[in-house]
């Protein structure tokens, strides 16, 4: 039985790192998207109350109605600095 084996990467190759590759060509992607996912912002701190309690009856109502603002505040735009 024979198995062929081939090497995977993915993103955009490193311009200080010569891997020696260049004669093999890359695949497209389905989309063309930017690969690379950063980070562009960071929190100081994050609270999360009523850890002390035991959660009620309604405490997946009351989550999921929360949620949408909190998705809003994390997605905000960051100042620049």
């Amino acid at each position: 039985m024979v198995t062929e084996e081939k090497e995977v990467s993915m993103g955009k190759p490193d311009p200080l790192q010569d891997s020696g590759t260049d004669d093999q060509e890359e695949e497209p992607l389905e989309r063309d998207f930017d690969r690379f996912i950063g980070a562009t912002a960071s929190f100081s701190r994050f609270t999360l109350w009523g850890l002390e309690t035991i959660p009620g009856p309604d405490a997946k109502v009351r989550g999921a109605l929360t949620w949408p603002s909190l998705a809003a505040a994390i997605h905000a735009q960051a100042p620049e600095d």
